[in-house]
């Protein structure tokens, strides 16, 4: 069996109350609750891949400026007291950011800004010590609240397992296991078979090899970011046909978009496949690793969101682990889920609680995926908890690979997890695009997880009562007709698709209006029968957003 570990530096910043339990210890870690950063050196990066890292949180409030100043772990400002900080508050203006970039303090420069006069995010980088971003924030007038933390370096490191060079015999296991209520029958024939023609699925992600022959001319170069150093940050948006531009020069996103949309090995074999890149490859002692940063997850947010994406035909797949205590990744995520765009992300493989790990509130917008094995249990390193939606095969899974235009890899983890349900959703908004519906995001969302017709079979997947998902209910994904449906499938699309509205409730991305019907919610709650995080009952206004949204 393929070995697969895939984990994304990023360490939770919480503060001491948050993280901190009656015993002392901090997230269940074993790390002691204490008020200075952990400076790790550069050894702890990798001993992160394969123990738990020993953790350590600032959580600063600044009385002048008013500003919460948070200082990441294993940042390069932990590590030498100077490095890049992102700056983020809500209902900025061009002429707000581009003010900031003015008469920096001494020894500061800035680096990037977000476009929110394009429909892009609120946020600053600028390099310094924490002394000079305090001075710019002290002496800038800001409309609402800031808030400022350090950027952090986000490492990708993979096991890989057999290499080939073309698909042979059988349908994949995972594939011949989601068309099916129980065991294997050697076929995939999803119910829907528009194969997820006319959906975009963005990867984000390490790049794609766009020519690989499993995409057949649906895989897309579209956007790379990176910070340059000195130089600052480059964004570049790719031409169609520049194959170099958002390249994957490690594998992982290659990995993913096989899933989501292989001819041989994928679950939407006809979806086009959007490559954001967002991490470097390179190697180190034979081992393979990626390296990214958070701005540049944070960049890659704000340049799709400027674009005015289709919400009934675009989708944003992340087989990544953040840990999710981050004010400026959660503020992206939520800014897509107010407007529109369905998220699904890969629940992380630390065998740990998932909710300890995602953004607290723009977690609420995404699909979350546990992995399961062939013999339908969790998978022993996949994260658990409440905060799981919903497993799909995530062990000895075989996907293309970045080597060459042919090459196969076999792989293990939520990585492999998570993009079957992005080419499940595929599936599901290419049926709506077929039918002229316009199901909202929640609507799609709780028929992928949830729903009465959803692509679930549950209390399927096997877990030990202490690492139980109550939301998820052991439901594993299932693109097959229900058992008890004896109509023809054009009956089936109809039955499942009846509910959706004829006309859409927004333009795009940029259209504000959905964002400001969900941004009435207060805190942000999952539209669906399953309310996670919160038992309490809906309230008459949530009650009232709840229909208009479907």
């Amino acid at each position: 069996m393929a070995a697969f570990g895939f984990f994304l530096l990023i360490l939770p910043v919480v503060s001491a109350k948050e993280a901190c339990t009656a015993g002392g210890s901090c997230l269940g870690r074993s790390s002691s609750c204490s008020d200075s950063v952990a400076a790790s050196g550069s050894n702890a990066v990798f001993q992160r891949s394969l123990d738990t890292l020993e953790e350590s949180v600032v959580d600063g409030v600044d009385a002048l400026a008013g500003v919460k100043i948070t200082v990441h772990p294993n940042s390069a400002v932990a590590k030498t007291g100077r490095g890049d900080w992102i700056i983020h508050y809500d209902n900025c203006t061009k002429e707000d950011l581009e003010a900031l970039a003015v008469d920096m303090p001494n020894d500061t420069r800035a680096k990037s800004r977000g476009y929110p006069e394009n429909g892009g995010l609120c946020f600053f980088v600028m390099e310094g010590t924490e002394k000079g971003v305090r001075e710019r924030l002290a002496t800038h007038s800001f409309n609402g609240t800031p808030t400022a933390e350090t950027d952090r370096t986000n490492f990708f490191t993979l096991e890989v397992g057999n290499k080939r060079e073309k698909h042979e015999g059988a349908v994949p296991w995972n594939l011949d296991r989601i068309d099916s209520k129980e065991g294997l029958d050697g076929k995939f024939e999803p119910m829907i078979p528009t194969g997820g023609e006319g959906i975009h699925v963005y990867v984000i992600d390490t790049g794609i090899r766009t020519t690989h022959t499993e995409f057949g001319g649906r895989a897309i170069p579209t956007f790379e970011t990176r910070d340059r150093g000195y130089f600052g940050f480059s964004r570049e948006v790719c031409s169609p046909s520049d194959t170099t531009c958002a390249m994957d020069g490690q594998g992982h996103g290659t990995f993913v978009a096989g899933i989501i949309g292989g001819s041989s090995v994928g679950v939407a074999p006809k979806a086009t496949l959007r490559a954001v890149k967002l991490a470097d490859g390179y190697h180190d002692h034979g081992q393979k690793w990626a390296m990214g940063k958070l701005s540049w997850l944070i960049d890659a947010y704000d340049w799709l969101l400027s674009n005015n994406l289709d919400i009934y035909t675009s989708i944003f797949s992340l087989s990544v682990a953040p840990d999710g205590h981050c004010d400026m990744f959660d503020a992206a995520m939520l800014e897509a889920g107010s407007r529109g765009i369905l998220q699904v992300v890969s629940a992380g493989n630390d065998d740990s609680d998932a909710c300890n790990l995602w953004p607290k509130k723009g977690g609420e917008f995404a699909i979350m995926v546990a992995a399961s094995d062939s013999s339908d249990k969790r998978w022993e390193q996949s994260n658990f908890g409440d905060c799981i939606d919903i497993f799909a095969p995530g062990v000895d899974i075989e996907s293309a690979w970045s080597d060459s235009d042919t090459a196969l890899q076999n792989m293990t983890g939520t990585s492999a997890a998570s993009p079957h349900v992005s080419g499940a959703v595929a599936l599901l908004l290419s049926l709506a695009k077929a039918e002229h519906k316009y199901p909202s995001k929640h609507h799609t969302m709780f028929k992928i997880t949830s729903g009465p017709t959803s692509f679930t079979t549950k209390n399927i997947v096997e877990e030990s009562e202490a690492k139980a998902s109550k939301h998820a209910e052991g439901r594993l994904l299932y693109v097959g007709p229900p058992l008890d449906f004896k109509g023809q499938p054009s009956q089936f699309h109809k039955w499942i698709s009846d509910s959706w509205p004829d006309e859409p409730a927004s333009s795009g991305t940029g259209d504000k209006g959905l964002a400001e019907k969900m941004r009435t919610l207060g805190p942000r709650r999952r539209l669906s029968n399953h309310r996670r995080r919160s038992e309490e009952p809906w309230t008459d206004s949530e009650k009232k957003i709840k229909q208009v949204l479907r």
